[in-house]
Formats: structure tokens, sequence, C-alpha cells
């Protein structure tokens, strides 16, 4: 029971994977929901595509089809997970490659902290050493 737990855990919503196995190996897909039932886990996700777009008959810009609406089941033993980001500026999967620039980018701002502090703790130490 232990390992269904640690086998779910790594798993999340917005998360990109490549499928291993079955007829779409090498696909690449979005986890949309995570679904756990009678000790199954269940992936529920979508082609890692961007929304394509067309002009309607007045000439509005419109979505023609988003991938994030059709939905196929996975198993987590046929999904790698994969660091890539989630192709979709708009639509209804554009929230999830909005939270993983925010956390790469805030990722990226604690690097530049932690170095900036060495930085500065270094320059102190030096500064205390030669009697300034």
């Amino acid at each position: 029971m232990f390992f269904f737990f640690a086998e779910t855990a790594q798993f999340r919503r917005g998360l990109v994977c490549r499928v291993t196995t079955g007829s779409s190996t090498d696909k690449m897909v979005v986890v949309q929901h995570v679904s756990v039932s009678d000790g199954e886990t269940t992936l529920w996700c979508y082609e890692n595509k961007p929304v394509t777009r067309r002009i309607n008959h007045k000439g509005i810009s419109v979505i023609d089809f988003d991938p994030a609406c059709v939905t196929s089941p996975f198993s987590p033993r046929f999904l790698e997970i994969t660091d890539e980001l989630p192709l979709q500026n708009d639509g209804w999967g554009a929230r999830y490659r909005r939270e993983a620039l925010k956390s790469q980018a805030q990722a990226a701002a604690d690097r530049e902290n932690e170095i900036r502090k060495i930085h500065l703790s270094s320059n102190h130490r030096s500064s205390i050493r030669s009697g300034a």
C-alpha cells in the first residue's frame, strides 16, 4: 500500500509526461486530473499541443481547437515525467503553463538571491580581514 502512495505523489496537475508504451508512444501529454479508485491511479491527460485559432465570419479571432478539452486516461506505469512546459498560451490549459513559468522564475530569483548573499558575505569577511 505504501508503494501506491509513492507512485501517485510524483504525478500532479499540469505536469508534462511522455507516453512510453502503447499506440501513443513518444506523445507528450499534460496531466489534467489524477483520480484514485479501488487502489488504482488513473491520470487523465491531454495532448501537449498549442491551442489553434481561426477567424470567424465576423473577423474575430476565436479558439478553433483546445487540446485540453479532450482527455484520455493513462496509467502512471505508461508515463515518464519530463521537464518540458505545457504549450498552451490560452484556452483551458494555459493556467498550467503560467504556473510552471512562475515557479521557474521564482526558482531563478531564489538562486540569484543565494548567490548575492554568498557574494556579500564573502565581501564582508574580506573587509573585516583587511581592517576596513
